[in-house]
């Protein structure tokens, strides 16, 4: 099991994350983590359903965004349908989320232009 989280899967779930997040915590449970990671969660779909955002450094913004009412067709009837406005989620990375897998590229593939 250990060899496994030795090296993040290429995606992650919560289950799988609640164990990475175990993995790295002395004395942190996976019961423990997947409550802290609900929890956190949690927090930031109340906050943003508030109509807030969570700023998180190193890692990136959560907000809502207003997706104004449009206009599109069905694809097979090519009836009109009306989508409603709306706010949405939306979420920016920081810079520095983005600087590990660019160094992993480049390390694997020096040559190549990122």
């Amino acid at each position: 099991m250990d060899n496994l989280l030795a090296t993040p899967p290429p995606h992650l779930n919560r289950r799988l994350l609640a164990r990475q997040m175990a993995a790295q915590v002395d004395g942190l449970t996976v019961e423990m983590a997947a409550a802290a990671l609900e929890a956190m969660l949690e927090s930031i779909s109340r906050c943003l359903a508030q109509g807030g955002s969570v700023r998180l450094a190193r890692f990136g913004t959560f907000s809502l965004r207003h997706r104004s009412a449009r206009q599109t067709y069905h694809p097979r009837t090519k009836a009109p349908i009306r989508i409603p406005a709306a706010d949405v989620p939306h979420f920016v990375p920081s810079p520095e989320l983005g600087r590990p897998a660019v160094a992993a590229v480049l390390e694997s593939e020096p040559n190549k232009p990122v």
